[in-house]
């Protein structure tokens, strides 16, 4: 009886430590439904128009994603996908986010401004070279 009492107390001090490693996994899990658009690394498909979550700040991020949940926000994509979605696993993907590095800037590739040198002229050109 007494062994059975211990094995029941190890049993649940191994789930409790588990908990919070499954929590998170949990979290990265339904984070890559927000990389479809907002980029696996933090750099958004369509940088125009997608904004940047990764390094955002939590409460910024936490208010947008409530607002699309409440409906003081629409949009068409992110309101019915923050639905699926209950006020404290917006709070864990806002901090998730927030914990990620502000992606790192890629400049432009060489390619794009050859294709433009007609129209950007010496000042692209420079950059290029790095002069």
């Amino acid at each position: 009886m007494f062994g059975n009492r211990i094995f029941g107390v190890a049993v649940i001090a191994l789930l409790a430590a588990a908990a919070p490693a499954r929590a998170q996994d949990d979290i990265a899990a339904k984070a890559q439904t927000c990389a479809a658009c907002h980029g696996q690394n933090g750099v958004p498909i369509d940088p125009k128009t997608i904004p940047i979550i990764w390094g955002q700040q939590a409460s910024y991020l936490y208010k947008e994603l409530h607002d699309f949940h409440s409906g003081d926000r629409t949009s068409p994509i992110m309101a019915p996908l923050v639905k699926e979605f209950t006020l404290p696993q917006l709070r864990e993907l806002a901090n998730y986010f927030a914990a990620k590095a502000w992606p790192e800037a890629t400049p432009p590739s060489r390619a794009i401004y050859r294709r433009s040198d007609r129209h950007c002229g010496a000042a692209c050109r420079a950059a290029v070279r790095g002069s």
